[in-house]
């Protein structure tokens, strides 16, 4: 879907790196005036309210507090939190339509009496082999959100300082960082919902991952004003049990960021200062067994050597700002894995995949043809990288200088000189 900003808001969150590292202290008074914010809490686990609690008791009692359940049980707990707090109120609700519904449908008539919103919800593992990752991903939810009073302000000084922001959101998920496809079947819901809120300043590409996964956010309110110009009811949501993929629940998941850019404004990531330490040290420790898993050679797919082209990016670089054209000598899985590299990292666009005469067995791979060697006019200007497994490297060598052609390059010839 596009329409007159054509950049995707993952772009730009990337390009002006609209990434944030709080302090859970005060670092400075934010100015919004704390009866202007309003925090909306979905708690449905009764056996896990506690830690939701200790997160509730971080707002400042000037700020409207609104909790909403459909646990009969749960309702009880939130209740006795609530007694004598004249900023909190209790909500019942239908529980179909769990979370989303508790925001477009049970906060409807109180969301816009706000100029900022801060919209939680609470989460639970179905298995106990997921529960360290879930446990994770709720540090990330509310401790990206409500971590303490002073982290909360620190939020609202963002606003004041940066009046393009208008959405603020936890960071993807750890254990979605792994993947390489954010959507799943949700692109085309996703792209369905944008068209039936009549999104139109706004651009969603598939080969750009969605920034909002979770249903967690703070808000300036008026970018959600097309999702509430809907008159949402329940009988939007499918019944219980809600499957895990594919319902309309988990395109309004996704589509923050886009009803934000539609409404003028930029989506940035917050986190505290201690979720982003342990999130360093995970993806640390994630990098090591990656490229321990490489180096043993018992990685998917290997050998890609991807980690190939970072260690010599400069090297690679250089041969490639020599050069008028850039081909690639191989077409199979590591030629693919090559030409993603040299166009991600580099900034290069490949001439062509090259083969010898007699292995030409299809026309083109992503979009890019492939040719013989012979089919090529080669001239001083011609640079071609090397991009096969290593054990058909000399091959290739041989083939190449065989034809009085010595410019090529190969990335594990880079990777001897260290």
């Amino acid at each position: 879907m596009k329409g007159i900003l054509m950049n995707n808001v993952w772009n730009i969150r990337k390009n002006k790196n609209l990434n944030f590292i709080l302090s859970e202290k005060t670092t400075d008074i934010s100015g919004i005036d704390h009866e202007n914010v309003a925090i909306i809490a979905y708690i449905y686990y009764e056996d896990t309210v506690q830690q939701y609690l200790k997160y509730l008791k971080n707002i400042s009692d000037k700020m409207a507090i609104y909790l909403i359940s459909s646990n009969e049980n749960t309702l009880k707990r939130l209740n006795k939190f609530a007694q004598n707090k004249k900023n909190v109120r209790v909500i019942e609700k239908n529980n179909r339509g769990r979370d989303i519904s508790a925001l477009v449908i049970s906060s409807r008539e109180i969301f816009f009496r706000y100029s900022y919103v801060c919209f939680v919800h609470d989460k639970r593992a179905k298995l106990e082999s997921n529960q360290e990752m879930v446990s994770f991903w709720i540090k990330n939810l509310w401790g990206n959100t409500l971590n303490s009073g002073g982290y909360i302000e620190n939020i609202l000084k963002l606003f004041t300082d940066y009046p393009n922001i208008g959405l603020l959101v936890p960071p993807e998920p750890y254990i979605f960082m792994r993947q390489s496809d954010f959507w799943g079947i949700e692109y085309e819901r996703t792209i369905e919902l944008a068209k039936e809120l009549n999104l139109t300043n706004t651009t969603i590409e598939r080969k750009y991952p969605p920034i909002t996964l979770g249903t967690v956010f703070w808000c300036r309110t008026y970018i959600m004003k097309k999702l509430f110009d809907k008159e949402w009811r329940y009988e939007d949501f499918v019944e219980e049990p809600m499957p895990e993929e594919g319902t309309i629940s988990h395109a309004v998941e996704r589509i923050f960021a886009y009803l934000a850019q539609d409404a003028g404004s930029e989506t940035a990531t917050v986190m505290s200062e201690s979720y982003a330490k342990e999130l360093i040290m995970l993806l640390q420790r994630e990098k090591d067994e990656i490229y321990r898993m490489l180096n043993n050679g018992i990685g998917k797919n290997v050998p890609f050597y991807l980690w190939e082209f970072y260690l010599r990016k400069e090297q690679i670089k250089m041969y490639v700002n020599a050069h008028d054209q850039i081909y690639l000598f191989g077409d199979g899985e590591v030629g693919k894995c090559y030409f993603s590299a040299l166009k991600e990292i580099v900034g290069c666009n490949p001439e062509a995949f090259l083969v010898s005469d007699s292995k030409v067995h299809r026309e083109s791979i992503t979009d890019i043809a492939i040719l013989p060697f012979e089919a090529i006019h080669v001239k001083q200007s011609t640079g071609i990288i090397i991009s096969v497994g290593r054990k058909t490297e000399d091959e290739i060598k041989t083939y190449l200088q065989s034809r009085n052609y010595n410019r090529y390059l190969c990335v594990n010839d880079l990777l001897e000189d260290t």
